[in-house]
């Protein structure tokens, strides 16, 4: 989910969510000025000095230190990371996807040509609202491999063929 802080709609020092448009999540957290204040100070004092083209605030405060990370960056973007299983839904739906999962709050898949892929992955989870915050690529192993074409994992083929060592007594 991805909302620009400079929205010029918004009134100054204001951060909505697609989610509840009528909830001004700033004002949120007016009673737990202590915590936020910290944050600040905390923020404050490791980017002192200096500036950066984009910054993002991922989720968990509501937005409220996204107006502090504006001191900092030209950009911000506020994202909210809590829905991996929808992006997993659209990253599915591509051609050539396979073996798509979710491990947190990545999504894992499998294509046929990463660098081609890569470009089309993320414009269409951008489109459908995902920031994408990395991109890795991997190449399969030999285990990878072999199990695509075998239909069996190879380290437990290996370990069922393995001499059994006895023991005897004197």
């Amino acid at each position: 989910m991805s909302i620009d802080v400079r929205a010029s709609d918004q009134e100054p020092g204001t951060v909505l969510s697609q989610y509840d448009t009528d909830v001004d999540y700033l004002g949120y957290w007016t009673a737990r000025n202590y915590e936020h204040r910290a944050e600040v100070m905390a923020l404050s004092r490791l980017l002192q000095g200096r500036r950066f083209g984009h910054a993002v605030d991922v989720g968990g405060g509501y937005g409220r230190l996204s107006v502090v990370l504006r001191d900092y960056a030209d950009q911000v973007t506020l994202t909210d990371p809590v829905r991996p299983a929808e992006a997993m839904q659209v990253v599915q739906a591509l051609d050539g996807a396979s073996n798509v999962s979710v491990e947190g709050q990545v999504v894992r898949a499998r294509v046929p040509n990463g660098a081609q892929a890569i470009p089309v992955i993320l414009s269409t989870l951008e489109s459908h609202g995902f920031p994408v915050l990395s991109v890795t690529t991997a190449r399969p192993s030999l285990d990878d491999v072999y199990l695509h074409y075998t239909g069996r994992d190879f380290a437990a083929e290996d370990e069922e063929h393995k001499p059994v060592e006895r023991s005897w007594g004197r």
